[in-house]
């Protein structure tokens, strides 16, 4: 039987309000531990499919990637071990942190105190190269986790809010460990030119 494009578009109008319903059910559903509210969160997210993931999967519907890696073991065996969103698993950038020039030999319950607190880096020691490059991949796995972990956020608003309140901070100086280097003379200021070694090898 062959359909307009009207009853074709009033259909897929139905099938969304269903699923909206269906949505709208789920998360009235209070879950009873942390485990059924990352699944639950999982659920609704699946549509959107705003990373691409959805299409991802499909193409590794083998169970591979290119480098041969288990897609699937691969995540659980990380989900477990941050016990289904409820802890970071930080070791790989703790092991990074204590081998590097700006940390410090520390115990691991003491980094995941203060690997959030940048401020206690000496501020050289910010400008190298090896201190960026941790950043980043911390940076990296904190929006991987967060993503993960909280799939129905809109991570660009909150990047966005982020982004306005530290510009602003910055421009009246007030970023800690970085105080009075946002501003000289009413004009902002870029960050003082350091020679990194870290970019040249030794012969």
């Amino acid at each position: 039987m062959s359909s307009t494009l009207l009853e074709v578009t009033r259909a897929a109008h139905e099938e969304v309000e269903r699923l909206e319903r269906l949505i709208v059910k789920d998360l009235q559903t209070e879950p009873a531990t942390s485990k059924d509210r990352l699944y639950q969160s999982h659920h609704v997210d699946i549509y959107e499919d705003k990373d691409n993931a959805r299409k991802d999967e499909i193409a590794a519907l083998g169970g591979q990637t290119a480098t041969g890696t288990n897609v699937f073991s691969a995540f659980y065996d990380r989900l477990k071990e941050e016990a289904f969103g409820r802890y970071l698993d930080l070791h790989e950038l703790y092991n990074e942190y204590i081998n590097s020039k700006f940390g410090e030999p520390i115990e691991y319950s003491a980094y995941l105190d203060i690997f959030s607190q940048p401020d206690k880096v000496h501020r050289k020691l910010k400008l190298t190269r090896q201190y960026r490059e941790y950043l980043e991949k911390l940076l990296e796995y904190l929006i991987y986790f967060f993503a993960r972990t909280e799939p129905l956020q809109d991570l660009d608003r909150i990047f966005s809010k982020v982004m306005t309140e530290f510009e602003e901070q910055w421009a009246n100086g007030k970023v800690q460990g970085w105080e009075n280097e946002g501003q000289e003379n009413g004009h902002v200021s870029s960050p003082p030119t350091v020679l990194d070694l870290d970019y040249y090898s030794t012969v």
